[in-house]
């Protein structure tokens, strides 16, 4: 409805008076002749038509994006691997800008704790990322590829408070806190409960009564 559609009526006349009567039906509507009134000529072109336009892609979408490249299936302990990131919209157009923020982590378990970060650069192509990460440990590898989206952070607080202690050998320590957690979106994220300290010291959440000992987070 209220859509124009080309007809083309062909016709001869041989002998005795002539009639030409245009129908048409649907589903819903019974055969009936269409009026005059929504019948129209060629229709003319104003000034300047047809005008040139360009349509821009859309935002980017992080399910549309893709990837390619060795680095996504192998790469060597202490060398650098690489692959290329193509950002899309949610209509498969390419993205012809570099305004995304890609973030790639490399970990055999998962995308949090000491995943190892890749670093994300602008391709020679608008719109393409390159992607480089290192990894020093062998086996089985899992790469993490997201877009980050604006609009809020997404923060971790603790209902009840049980300290984990992780150790390097170059004598620092880091505490960490053990579930149950919730999640949630916030614009402002207050980390009371995490801190580092140095030298392989100890700390708990001051909630417990103790002073911490180290340089908060």
């Amino acid at each position: 409805a209220g859509l124009m559609y080309e007809l083309k009526l062909e016709y001869r006349h041989v002998t005795g008076d002539a009639s030409a009567s245009l129908l048409y039906s649907s589903p819903s509507v019974a055969k009936r002749v269409i009026p005059s009134s929504r019948l129209f000529s060629t229709p003319q072109h104003v000034f300047g038509s047809p005008f040139k336009s360009f349509v821009s892609p859309s935002t980017t979408c992080s399910t549309t994006s893709l990837s390619s490249g060795v680095g996504l299936s192998a790469s060597t302990a202490g060398h650098a691997a690489t692959f290329v990131l193509q950002a899309r919209d949610e209509y498969l157009n390419a993205r012809t800008r570099w305004e995304d923020t890609f973030v790639v982590k490399a970990s055999q378990a998962d995308h949090l704790g000491r995943a190892k970060p890749g670093i994300v650069s602008a391709n020679v192509v608008k719109g393409k990322y390159n992607v480089a990460y290192l990894v020093t440990r062998a086996g089985a590898m899992n790469i993490f590829a997201s877009l980050a989206a604006s609009g809020g952070i997404m923060a971790t607080y603790y209902d009840s408070i049980a300290a984990t202690f992780y150790s390097e050998a170059g004598g620092n320590t880091y505490g960490g806190y053990s579930l149950p957690a919730k999640s949630e979106v916030a614009q402002n994220v207050y980390a009371n409960n995490v801190w580092i300290t140095e030298g392989g010291g100890s700390c708990l959440c001051s909630e417990l009564g103790v002073v911490a000992s180290g340089t908060p987070a």
